[in-house]
């Protein structure tokens, strides 16, 4: 079986890198906006037992 390296063209393996490379990303922008939910979500939950 070849190898991805040897049986494809570098304009398509660079592709597969510009796609992998967006989707990390966004992967990170998600984290990071599962992040801010959850720090809001727990100040929501605070100023509520404070109440």
């Amino acid at each position: 079986m070849p190898r991805i390296a040897e049986a494809a063209p570098e304009e398509d393996l660079q592709a597969v890198v510009d796609e992998l490379s967006a989707v990390r990303d966004e992967t990170r922008e998600s984290d990071m906006l599962e992040r801010d939910i959850d720090n809001f979500c727990s100040q929501v939950e605070t100023a509520i037992e404070r109440f």
